[in-house]
């Protein structure tokens, strides 16, 4: 825990900020990256030029691409030929 004080106008206010720590951060970086995996429908995070950054098991099996074969490409390479 962290405290620190802050002075308004004629008041002075000690505020105490809980700052997690590393244990915590690390079962919520793990609860954050299986919570996709569990999911049924596929799921792809791109960046703004549209390559895929990350996929979930259910979007390897609708697809029918490795991970290894998705990831840094183009989202494009998922959409239907016009």
């Amino acid at each position: 825990m962290v405290s620190g004080w802050v002075r308004m106008d004629r008041w002075s206010v000690k505020i105490w900020w809980l700052l997690p720590d590393e244990a915590s951060l690390q079962a919520a970086a793990l609860h954050t990256l299986s919570t996709p995996d569990n999911m049924l429908d596929g799921v792809l995070t791109i960046d703004r030029r549209g390559h895929i950054e990350s996929v979930n098991k259910a979007a390897i099996k609708l697809f029918g691409y490795t991970p290894d074969e998705l990831l840094g490409r183009s989202v494009g390479m998922l959409l239907p030929k016009p």
